[in-house]
């Protein structure tokens, strides 16, 4: 949150805020003066003053700034992209907002009820954690990192032109989320599944979540001879409820052929995966030649 300058540490996303209303053009000038009680930093724009006292230094965390860069492979990197829609949107949950390449080389994302992973690759990332925050900077900085390196500290740095990023890992670890990825692709084996036309399967999960509770809320699929059905059953708090089926490429299998999850979790899975098969416990998806997975945990009937 903070900038170092000369001697003086400033709320940088404050300082941004207040450039940002001036115009590109205007003469702006910041003057360090130091103190008994340390930096003070003088910010003159046209007609404006203003007067900023330093933040306590030893709040600053101590950098260490890598010797050298790694280079980031493209492909690693747009795994992090990718995998975002999965991780936890909880503030609180900071070990679960964002991306994680575990140690065999794959990258994983997960909110505690779905998890969505991309294949490993020899030469993949390997125990790093991409923070949500991060990820956020890249999307609106607009390009991809010219490389990365891990410090002595464990802090993964992304390198852009001109610019490095320095991003902390969070103090509670990323769950290890590889044997549950594991047992649902063996699973996919023998569940039955479909797959249809994206686009008619999307208009038809937006139709079915205009008349549920919510986007949250509850939506069943069922598959038979040749069919997709969804379903929104309603609830005691609104009983409207709505159907819906289109013709899907079916797979027969063992086991239950209706899964019931929620509604926004299946919209965003629909938008992104081509196959599908219902587990016990959960929905499976797969894209591109199923090195793109995604899980969703059934909800209780």
């Amino acid at each position: 949150p903070n900038a170092a300058l000369s001697g003086a540490t400033l709320p940088a996303e404050g300082v941004a805020r207040l450039l940002a209303t001036f115009p590109e053009d205007a003469d702006v000038r910041l003057v360090v003066r130091i103190g008994e009680d340390g930096g003070i930093v003088d910010f003159r724009a046209v007609a404006y003053a203003a007067t900023f006292h330093s933040h306590v230094a030893a709040d600053f965390p101590e950098m260490v700034v890598p010797g050298s860069m790694k280079r980031l492979r493209k492909e690693d990197f747009e795994a992090a992209l990718r995998l975002r829609f999965s991780a936890s949107k909880n503030e609180d949950r900071t070990a679960l907002r964002g991306v994680s390449f575990g140690g065999d080389g794959a990258a994983y994302a997960t909110d505690g009820v779905r998890i969505a992973w991309r294949g490993s690759s020899k030469r993949g990332l390997r125990d790093i954690f991409v923070p949500e925050y991060l990820v956020e900077l890249v999307v609106g900085w607009g390009e991809a990192p010219t490389g990365y390196a891990v410090d002595p500290g464990g802090r993964l740095w992304l390198a852009f032109d001109g610019l490095a990023v320095c991003a902390a890992c969070p103090a509670d670890p990323f769950p290890d989320v590889r044997g549950v990825v594991a047992a649902g692709v063996a699973g996919a084996g023998k569940a039955a599944g479909f797959s249809a036309d994206r686009e008619a399967l999307l208009a038809a999960v937006r139709r079915i979540l205009l008349v549920a509770d919510d986007a949250n809320s509850a939506v069943e699929l069922s598959v038979e001879k040749g069919r997709l059905a969804l379903r929104a059953p309603g609830s005691a708090g609104r009983p409207d409820t709505a159907a819906e089926s289109l013709p899907a490429k079916t797979r027969a299998g063992s086991g239950d052929r209706l899964v019931r999850i929620n509604g926004q979790f299946l919209l965003e899975a629909v938008e992104r995966f081509d196959e599908f098969f219902f587990l016990d416990d959960a929905l499976l998806a797969f894209a591109e030649d199923r090195a793109f997975g995604h899980l969703v945990a059934r909800l209780v009937q």
